[in-house]
């Protein structure tokens, strides 16, 4: 009898082992949603697969770049039609909507 009493305390913590681990699960979804819902619609957002519009910014020395002057010239420096596909250098924009 000691063994089927151990027995089922260690279902019953297990089971609420499991409850509490679900929940900690679901709620960084549930934030991220309510987080989401509470942004207002933006307009004028890229959309995937559209070509970006040229813009300058400051790199971390800070000196200007311009995404145009990256998408043109590969580590070697050449551009235009001098610059093959597999010499390209590989552009990535990262845009964070939100409020900061």
């Amino acid at each position: 009898m000691g063994v089927n009493n151990e027995k089922n305390r260690l279902m019953k913590r297990h089971a609420k082992l499991s409850q509490k681990l679900a929940a900690l699960a679901i709620l960084p979804l549930a934030f991220a949603y309510l987080a989401q819902a509470q942004l207002p619609p933006s307009k004028g957002a890229p959309q995937v697969g559209r070509k970006a519009p040229d813009f300058t910014l400051q790199d971390s020395s800070g000196k200007p770049v311009r995404l145009s002057d990256l998408l043109a010239a590969t580590p070697s420096g050449q551009a235009g039609e001098a610059a093959s596909k597999k010499n390209a250098r590989w552009t990535l924009l990262i845009f964070y909507r939100g409020y900061w």
